[in-house]
C-alpha cells in the first residue's frame, strides 16, 4: 500500500514539473567567444559603452548628441568714426615672420611695424708712408746748410751741428703724397725713433704739417725732463694754443734712444714719448699750413730711424 502511494506521488510530481517547464520562456543567453566551456548569462539591462564585451555586436551603442550652444547674434556696434574706421577694422594683422617682413611694401601704414637695420660701418682705408733710410728715395736734404750737416748712412738719417752753425736748430722735411692729406684725414699717426750720442741729453724731435720753416708744428725734446711743443704761423707762435716753450714732460726721457709719436684722433692731437702721453697733451687739432713731415735738431747730433706715417681717410 505504501509503495503504491509513493509511486503515485512521484508520477504526479514529474507531471507537474513538466507542465511548469513548458510554460516558462527560456532566458536569452550569450556564449563568450573566449572559451567554449564558459556560459555567460546577462540580464536584460542596457549596457554602458565602457562595460561592453570585447565581441562586437550588430547593435551600436547609442550616442548622445553634444549640446549645441544657443545661437546668439552679436551686439550691434555704433559707427562713430565713419567709413575709414571700418576699413581699419577689417585690416588683417601684420605678420611677424621674416618672410612677411621682407615682403612688406615700401609705403608704411599705421598698422605696420617699422623694421630698422643699421648700415654697415664704413671701412676706412689706411695709407702709409715709411722710410728706413737705406737710400734717399724721398729726397731728403743732403750735405751742409747753415752750419748743420745732413746725411743718410747706416739705415739712419743724421743731423749734426758744426762749429759754423749760425742758428740754434737745424731742420729738414719732405712732403707727403697728396693722397695722404693730414688735414683731411679722420686720424693719423706719425712716429720716429731718435737717438743721441752716448752721455749727451737728447735735443731733437719731429716736425709735421710743414709748409716751410715759418709754418709748421714741432714736437722736440729739450733734455731729459722737458719738451717744446710749438705751432708757428708766418714765424709767430700762439701760446694760447701751444706753449711754444719748454714744459715738463711728466716723466724722464731716456738718454740714448726715444720714440716720439703724434696721433690725431677725434679732432685732438696727442703727443707721446715712449708710448706715454706727455703731461700737457692733448691739444685741439687745427689745420696745418702744409703737408710735410721732418726732423729738428738742437745743440747735439741726432740720429733718426724708422719713420712711419699712417693716415686713415
Amino acid at each position: 500500500m505504501r509503495s503504491t502511494l509513493f509511486i503515485l506521488f512521484c508520477g504526479l510530481a514529474i507531471s507537474a514539473f513538466g507542465q511548469s517547464s513548458a510554460r516558462r520562456q527560456p532566458k536569452p543567453t550569450l556564449y563568450s567567444a573566449s572559451s567554449e566551456w564558459q556560459k555567460v548569462v546577462f540580464k536584460a539591462t542596457p549596457l554602458r559603452s565602457s562595460d561592453q564585451p570585447t565581441v562586437a555586436t550588430n547593435t551600436p551603442a547609442p550616442v548622445s548628441p553634444k549640446p549645441q550652444p544657443p545661437a546668439t547674434e552679436p551686439a550691434p556696434v555704433a559707427d562713430i568714426t565713419g567709413p575709414k574706421n571700418k576699413e581699419a577694422a577689417t585690416t588683417k594683422p601684420v605678420a611677424k615672420t621674416a618672410e612677411a617682413v621682407a615682403a612688406k611694401p615700401t609705403s608704411k601704414s599705421s598698422t605696420e611695424e617699422t623694421v630698422t637695420t643699421k648700415a654697415p660701418a664704413k671701412k676706412t682705408a689706411a695709407l702709409t708712408f715709411t722710410d728706413n733710410f737705406t737710400n734717399n728715395k724721398h729726397r731728403w736734404l743732403q750735405g751742409k746748410r747753415k752750419g748743420y750737416e745732413f746725411e743718410i748712412a747706416r739705415s739712419s738719417f743724421y743731423i749734426r751741428r758744426t762749429a759754423e752753425a749760425i742758428q740754434s736748430v737745424g731742420r729738414c722735411y719732405v712732403d707727403l703724397p697728396a693722397s695722404m692729406d693730414l688735414n683731411k684725414a679722420q686720424s693719423f699717426t706719425i712716429s720716429v725713433e731718435m737717438s743721441s750720442p752716448p752721455g749727451e741729453s737728447p735735443e731733437g724731435g719731429l716736425l709735421l704739417g710743414v709748409q716751410d720753416v715759418d709754418n709748421l708744428t714741432q714736437f722736440m725734446l729739450a733734455g731729459q725732463k722737458e719738451v717744446i711743443i710749438k705751432s708757428t704761423r708766418d714765424g709767430s707762435t700762439f701760446a694760447a694754443y701751444m706753449p711754444g716753450k719748454k714744459t715738463p714732460i711728466g716723466f724722464p726721457a731716456k738718454m740714448d734712444r726715444n720714440v716720439l709719436t703724434v696721433i690725431k684722433e677725434q679732432e685732438k692731437l696727442h703727443f707721446y714719448l715712449n708710448d706715454q702721453e706727455i703731461e700737457t697733451s692733448p691739444y685741439d687739432f687745427r689745420k696745418f699750413r702744409g703737408n710735410g713731415v721732418g726732423f729738428i735738431a738742437g745743440q747735439t747730433a741726432v740720429k733718426f730711424q724708422n719713420l712711419q706715417v699712417t693716415v686713415a681717410e
